[in-house]
């Protein structure tokens, strides 16, 4: 007994379609984000991708590009610098990642940190 969904034909070359990575809008999702918490994942992200977004020890948050998940994100702290190091699903445009160096920046205040440095791997 599988589960049925149903999805306009127009949409559906959008929603299966390689998530493209436009830098207009880049944010990141906390751990455990309600929007994080769909009952079906690989509406979200594709399941590969699944055991680095829920982990189930230290859970990471997610950076959302053009409101697609693209990766994870985790915060460190040393005294009041802040690094936040991010982990795309696949490498990033330049634009983006200035896009999630200002997002990393306005971390700052709400972590007491002086200094934020944005890492990327890749």
């Amino acid at each position: 007994a599988g589960r049925r969904s149903w999805v306009l034909t127009t949409d559906l070359d959008g929603l299966l379609g390689d998530p493209s990575f436009p830098g207009d809008v880049v944010r990141f999702l906390p751990p455990r984000d309600p929007y994080m918490q769909c009952r079906d994942r690989g509406t979200l992200v594709a399941k590969e991708y699944h055991r680095r977004v829920w982990a189930p020890v230290g859970a990471p948050g997610t950076i959302l590009v053009g409101g697609r998940i693209a990766g994870v994100w985790r915060p460190k702290k040393s005294g009041t610098s802040l690094t936040v190091r991010v982990s795309p699903f696949r490498s990033l445009p330049p634009s983006t990642v200035e896009a999630l160096a200002q997002e990393a920046e306005s971390l700052g205040p709400f972590r007491g940190a002086d200094r934020v440095t944005l890492t990327v791997d890749g």
